[in-house]
């Protein structure tokens, strides 16, 4: 599988904030209806979905924390539990508090982190660059951002900060067995797979990371056979 270059983290870093930012405006405005309302996601509110950004933020800076403390880390898992079922029922305003304090806690840890060689193991078969820690956190932002939103069609992103995010779902979360060629406006040449690609599809990066990571087809993507 191809490797991402863990050479964006400032940049990535500085998306996430951005994302943080801009989700933050967005559900500081949700009433009790709005948190209970339904997502693009089968079965989740807008309740369900800020649980899963809270447990990941957590999941994440314990994985920050174990490599700052020079302890081998114990995994990540954002996967929705029981607690998650419990907080995503909580009131908007606790969500609010939740979601602000730890975007805040994860960023301070990743603050520490420039410059650190080596990889982590997130979960079996998931093994990336420490390097690209941001970039695992700023691809369920700005996902889930657009999951927050069903009638949303496409990523509200700039293409600058997709690009590493749609290198890093190519390479590490993408379907092996459907090896793909995919090509940014900027002439970026991202792969998936282990075998040569059999189809391609070009346009921004956002609407590429968009069809790759969620299969919806955003205007100005073209397609074609190779």
């Amino acid at each position: 599988m191809p490797s991402v270059p863990g050479e964006h983290f400032d940049s990535s870093l500085h998306a996430v904030r951005e994302q943080t930012h801009t989700l933050l405006g967005r559900t500081i405005a949700y009433s009790p209806e709005d948190w209970a309302a339904p997502t693009r996601l089968p079965g989740w509110t807008r309740g369900h979905i800020a649980a899963h950004l809270i447990k990941g933020a957590r999941g994440l800076a314990q994985v920050c924390r174990e490599l700052l403390e020079g302890v081998s880390p114990g995994g990540y898992d954002s996967s929705l539990g029981r607690d998650c079922e419990l907080l995503a029922i909580s009131d908007g305003l606790h969500l609010q508090i939740e979601l602000d304090t730890s975007a805040g806690e994860l960023d301070q840890l990743l603050t520490q982190l420039p410059g650190r060689d080596g990889e982590v193991s997130l979960r079996p078969g998931l093994r990336i660059s420490i390097n690209d820690l941001p970039l695992v956190r700023l691809r369920e932002l700005m996902l889930h951002g657009f999951d927050l939103e069903p009638e949303a069609s496409r990523l509200d992103v700039d293409d600058d900060a997709a690009a590493p995010v749609l290198a890093f779902e190519a390479a590490h979360l993408a379907d092996e067995n459907d090896p793909l060629e995919l090509v940014t406006l900027e002439g970026r040449v991202v792969r998936t797979g282990v075998r040569p690609p059999h189809r391609r599809a070009a346009g921004p990066a956002s609407a590429l990371l968009l069809w790759l990571a969620r299969g919806i087809e955003s205007e100005g993507l073209e397609y074609d056979k190779i």
